[in-house]
C-alpha cells in the first residue's frame, strides 16, 4: 500500500461576521442557551445560519468552512432575515457574516467566540464535538490573514510533516506542521492572494486531496490551490494589451497561447497604420506562454516578454505574468456598464440554429455577472431569453422561437439591459443606439440548415488500428517484398548495430510477443533513430475483424473507426502509396466490400481514418515528381523548394527540398493552392481569394465517390483537418453529402473549434477539449473538484450547435494518447468511473480498442 497519508485541508483564521441557526430549531439566542445546548444541536442536525437586517443589501457568510471568502456562500432573504444551510464536517469553525459586501460582523446570537487578533471577534461553532482552541503563532509570510493547515495521517505514530508552497519558495523544512490529537496543524499570516501548495510528509510530497482547486505539478503531478481573501476579487480580469512590430510586411498575425489552448484561428490581432499589430484581452491572474503567428507559418517569441520559457522545438515561449500591475476589470451588474469583449456579433450557428423548420433556437452569451437581463428584439417585440448556464467565464442566454411556418422572415437582434441601459448587439458591432439598417435578417435561405446523422446520435464507436487488434489470416501476413520495403527489411549481421535514422522493417510471428513496441534492439541504445512503433507488423487484418464481429456486436458496438487503412509503408498507413487500394496484408478490395456489407447487416456503420494534408514518400505522384522534377506533371502537387538530388547527401534533410508534415520527409505535403505557400493557404476560407489546384482538389473530391460511393462507407474521420485550406472542406463536405446525406463527418481539433463545427465543414469532432481532457483532470488524474469538472464541459455543450453537441466523439484515449488506464496507474476504478459517465453523458462514446478489457498502453 503505497499511499497511506490523507490531508484533512486547510483554513483561513481572519475576522469576520455571522448569526447562528439551525435547521428544525430556532434561532439561537446568546442569553438563552449554552455553549453545550449550541453544539449538540449542530452535530444532531446541522446547521443553518441566520442574520437578522431588513435594511441590509446582501448578507454572505464567511469562516473558515470557505476560506474566508465573502463571495462564496451568499445568504437568502426571508422576510427580514437572511439564511443559509451549511453542510459541514466535523470540526471548529470560526466565521461571520458580511452585511453588504464590507461589512464584516460577528453572530451576535453565538455564546461561543474567539479573539479575531484584531481587537474584535470570530464566532465559533464546533461541528461534531469540542475542539481545544489553540494558539496562533506567526511563521511565514508577512501578510494580516492567519492561514491554518491541517493534514491528518491515515495510521498512527509519529510523522515529520511541513507545508511548503508559493509563501515561503517552496521550502521543504521551513513551516512545520504540530501534531495535536492525531491532526498536524500549523497557522501561517499570509497576505491576500492565491497560493499553491503541498504537504511534506516523511520526505514524499503530497497534495491536499481536499483542495478546492488544483494546478499542474510540472513533475506529471498536481499542487493544492488556496485563495486567501475574497476569490472572485483575487481571479478578477485584468486588461493586458499584446503589441507586436514584425519590421516587415505581415498579413496576419494571431496571439497564440495557453489563454486560448494554443487556437492557431482564436485571436486575430488587430493591424495598424504603421503596420504594427495589437490586441488587447481579459486575463485572470496566471502565468501565460505565448508566441505571435505571422501568416500561418512563422512562430515568432515575443523578444519584450518579462521571461522566457522552453517551447519544446529548439526555441522559447514568451510568457506574460497578469497580476496586480495590469488594469483590473470589475464586473457587476446595475452599474450601467457592459463588457462587450468577445460577445459574438456575427450571424452563425453559434448565435441562430434552425432546430427544425419551424423552430429556431436563438443563443448569445455575456460576461459572467456583468447584464440583468438579455432580450431577443423581434422587429419591434422584446422577447426575454432564458440563462441557462455559465461557465465561470460567461453567462449564456437562449431563447426558442416556433414560427408560424417555415417561410417566415424577420428582422432581430439581441438587447442587452443593466442598470437602466440598453445595448444592442447588431451585426458585426454592439452598441447604445438603436441601428435597424444594422439588424439581422432570419431566412431559410441566409440561415441553413445543418443536419447531422441520426444513426450517429444513437452510437456507440469502437476505433481498431488494424494491424493490432487480430490476425485472421497468416496468408496475408506481411513479407515486405513491395518495392519500397528493399534495404530496410533486413536486419544487421550478427554483433552489429544499425546506423542512426536506419529503418529496419519486420513481422513479429508471435502475437503476444511485446517486444516489437519496445525501442528496436537493433540501434544503439542511445540512438533516437526508428522506433518498432513504425516499423514493426503483427498481421491485423479485416478477416480478423470479421471474426470478432459477434463480439463486438455483444459489446453493444454501432460503428466501427478504422485507423488508416490504404496501401502504405508504415503500420500506422497515414503515408498513403495510394488512396485507392486497401492495403494487400490487410485483405483485398472484394474481402473489404464484402466485410462493410456484413457490417451494415448487423446495424454496424464503418467510417474511415483520412489525412489528405500529405501523402506517403511512396505514393506514386510525388515518385514521379521527385525522379522527373519539373517534367512531371504532378511536380505541382507538392511544394518543392530545390530538385531532390540523385544521390543524397550526408547531411540530406528533407524540409530542405520540399514541404513535409512537420519535417518528417516520409510524408510530403500536398499543394492545394498555387498562390499561398502552406501552411499560410490553410486559413484562406473565400475560394475567391486562392488559386486552386484543382488536379490535386479534383482528386481528392474523387475518393468520396469510391470510399462513399462504391466501397459504401459510412463517413471519415479527418486528420489534422486544420492543416487543409477550409475552403476545400466547404467542397468536401458538399460531395460527401451528395453521395450519401446521412454520412459522417468528424474532425480531429484538440482545441475549441467552434468556427468548423456547422453546415459548411464537420458533422462534429474528437471532443478533447470538452470531454477528454476534463474528464481526465476529474477521473483520471484527480486534479479538480466536481464544481470546476462542471465548469469545464460546459463550453462543449453551450459554444457548438445542439445538433453537433449530439454527434460528438467522446473519448478518453485514442492512438495519439497514453491509454486512460495507464495514466491511472492501473486504477480499474478510475476507468469505470469515466466510462460510466461517457456512456451517459451526451454525445457518442468513442472505445479505443481494448480498454473494454483494461489494457494499458504508453508510447505504443
Amino acid at each position: 500500500m503505497k499511499k497511506i497519508l490523507f490531508s484533512l485541508g486547510v483554513v483561513i483564521l481572519i475576522s469576520g461576521c455571522s448569526t447562528l441557526g439551525f435547521e428544525g430549531g430556532e434561532i439561537i439566542e446568546k442569553n438563552e442557551k449554552t455553549t453545550e445546548q449550541v453544539q449538540e444541536k449542530v452535530s444532531q442536525k446541522g446547521i443553518e445560519l441566520v442574520y437578522s437586517d431588513a435594511s441590509a443589501t446582501s448578507v454572505s457568510v464567511a469562516g473558515e468552512f470557505n476560506n474566508w471568502d465573502a463571495s462564496a456562500n451568499p445568504m437568502t432573504k426571508d422576510g427580514s432575515d437572511w439564511k443559509i444551510k451549511l453542510d459541514l464536517k466535523p470540526g471548529k469553525y470560526m466565521y461571520k457574516f458580511v452585511v453588504n459586501g464590507t461589512d464584516w460582523k460577528p453572530d451576535p446570537n453565538n455564546p461561543d467566540t474567539e479573539d479575531d487578533g484584531y481587537g474584535g471577534e470570530n464566532s465559533v461553532i464546533t461541528v461534531g464535538g469540542k475542539t481545544e482552541t489553540k494558539k496562533v503563532e506567526k511563521k511565514s509570510g508577512t501578510g494580516e490573514f492567519p492561514v491554518k493547515f491541517s493534514y491528518q495521517p491515515l495510521i498512527g505514530g509519529k510523522h515529520d510533516i511541513y507545508v511548503a508552497g508559493d509563501f515561503n519558495n517552496w521550502s521543504p523544512n521551513m513551516d512545520k506542521m504540530e501534531e495535536n490529537n492525531g491532526l498536524y496543524e500549523t497557522t501561517l499570516h499570509l497576505k491576500k492572494g492565491k497560493y499553491t501548495y503541498k504537504f511534506v510528509v516523511d520526505g514524499n510530497w503530497l497534495s491536499d486531496e481536499n483542495a478546492v482547486e488544483f494546478i499542474e505539478d510540472g513533475f506529471g503531478g498536481q499542487n493544492s490551490v488556496i485563495y486567501v481573501g475574497d476569490r472572485s476579487e483575487i481571479n478578477a480580469l485584468r486588461k493586458v494589451e499584446f503589441k507586436y512590430d514584425p519590421g516587415k510586411p505581415v498579413k496576419e498575425v494571431y496571439l497564440v497561447g495557453g489563454f486560448n489552448a494554443w487556437n492557431q484561428k482564436a485571436d486575430k490581432m488587430e493591424k495598424n497604420e504603421d503596420g504594427t499589430f495589437s490586441l488587447t484581452m481579459l486575463l485572470k491572474p496566471d502565468e501565460y506562454p505565448y508566441k505571435f503567428l505571422e501568416d500561418g507559418m512563422n512562430w515568432v517569441t515575443d523578444k519584450n516578454a518579462e521571461i522566457f520559457i522552453d517551447d519544446g522545438f529548439g526555441g522559447q515561449n514568451s510568457v506574460v505574468i497578469v497580476d496586480d500591475k495590469f488594469e483590473k476589470v470589475t464586473l457587476k451588474k446595475k452599474d450601467g456598464v457592459i463588457l462587450t469583449y468577445g460577445i459574438p456579433t456575427s450571424q452563425s450557428l453559434e448565435t441562430v440554429n434552425p432546430l427544425s423548420p419551424t423552430e429556431i433556437e436563438f443563443k448569445t452569451k455575456v460576461h459572467s455577472g456583468d447584464v440583468e437581463k438579455v432580450y431577443l428584439k423581434i422587429e419591434r417585440e422584446n422577447e426575454t431569453m432564458d440563462l441557462v448556464s455559465s461557465d465561470g467565464s460567461f453567462d449564456y442566454y437562449r431563447k426558442i422561437i416556433k414560427l408560424k411556418n417555415e417561410k417566415e422572415e424577420f428582422d432581430y437582434c439581441f438587447v442587452l439591459e443593466d442598470g437602466g441601459n440598453e445595448y444592442y448587439l447588431l451585426n458585426g458591432e454592439i452598441s447604445r443606439n438603436f441601428d435597424k439598417n444594422k439588424l439581422f435578417h432570419y431566412s431559410q435561405e441566409n440561415v441553413q440548415p445543418f443536419f447531422t446523422p441520426d444513426w450517429v446520435k444513437k452510437g456507440v464507436i469502437y476505433q481498431i488500428f488494424m494491424d493490432r487488434f487480430y490476425n485472421g489470416d497468416k496468408k496475408n501476413d506481411q513479407d515486405f517484398s513491395e518495392w519500397y520495403y528493399e534495404g530496410i527489411n533486413v536486419p544487421p549481421k550478427p554483433g552489429k548495430k544499425l546506423p542512426k535514422y536506419r529503418q529496419y522493417f519486420h513481422f513479429v510471428d508471435d502475437w503476444y510477443d511485446v517486444s516489437g513496441l519496445t525501442k528496436s534492439p537493433f540501434h544503439e541504445p542511445n540512438h533516437e533513430g526508428y522506433q518498432p512503433d513504425y516499423n514493426s507488423f503483427y498481421g491485423g487484418d479485416v478477416a480478423g475483424v470479421k471474426q470478432k464481429l459477434d463480439y463486438l456486436n455483444d459489446l453493444g458496438i454501432t460503428v466501427i473507426y478504422f485507423n488508416p487503412l490504404f496501401e502504405a509503408k508504415s503500420n500506422h498507413k497515414y503515408d498513403a502509396a495510394d488512396y485507392r487500394k486497401i492495403d494487400p496484408h490487410f485483405g483485398t478490395e472484394t474481402e473489404f466490400k464484402e466485410f462493410v456489407q456484413d457490417c451494415h447487416k448487423r446495424g454496424i456503420r464503418i467510417i474511415l481514418d483520412v489525412a489528405f494534408n500529405h501523402t506517403g514518400e511512396t505514393f506514386w505522384a510525388f515518385q514521379d515528381g521527385k525522379e522527373k522534377g519539373k517534367d512531371s506533371e504532378y511536380y505541382n502537387w507538392y511544394e518543392w523548394h530545390k530538385p531532390y538530388p540523385k544521390e543524397l547527401p550526408s547531411n540530406f534533410k528533407p524540409s530542405d527540398y520540399y514541404e513535409c508534415w512537420w519535417g518528417f520527409g516520409e510524408m510530403p505535403n500536398l499543394n492545394y493552392d498555387l498562390k499561398e505557400p502552406n501552411p499560410s493557404e490553410n486559413g484562406i476560407k473565400d475560394i475567391n481569394q486562392a488559386n486552386p489546384n484543382w488536379e490535386v482538389v479534383n482528386y481528392v473530391l474523387d475518393l468520396v465517390d469510391y470510399w462513399i460511393g462504391e466501397v459504401d462507407l459510412d463517413g471519415f474521420r479527418l486528420d489534422v483537418p486544420n492543416e487543409v485550406p477550409f475552403w476545400f472542406w466547404q467542397l468536401f463536405r458538399e460531395r460527401v453529402k451528395s453521395v450519401k446525406p446521412d454520412a459522417y463527418l468528424v474532425g480531429e481539433l484538440w482545441s475549441n473549434a467552434v468556427e468548423w463545427v456547422n453546415n459548411e465543414y464537420f458533422d462534429s469532432v474528437m471532443n478533447y477539449a470538452y470531454f477528454k481532457d476534463p474528464v481526465m483532470r476529474f477521473f483520471n488524474m484527480r486534479k479538480c473538484s466536481a464544481k470546476t469538472f462542471d465548469r469545464d464541459l460546459k463550453p462543449g455543450l453551450l459554444s457548438y450547435p445542439t445538433q453537433a453537441t449530439q454527434v460528438m466523439m467522446n473519448l478518453i484515449d485514442s492512438h495519439d494518447t497514453h491509454r486512460y488506464l495507464e495514466s491511472a496507474g492501473g486504477d480499474i476504478t478510475r476507468l469505470k468511473l469515466a466510462v460510466l459517465f461517457q456512456m451517459t453523458y451526451v454525445g457518442t462514446p468513442h472505445i479505443w480498442y481494448g480498454d473494454e478489457i483494461g489494457m494499458m498502453g504508453a508510447h505504443d
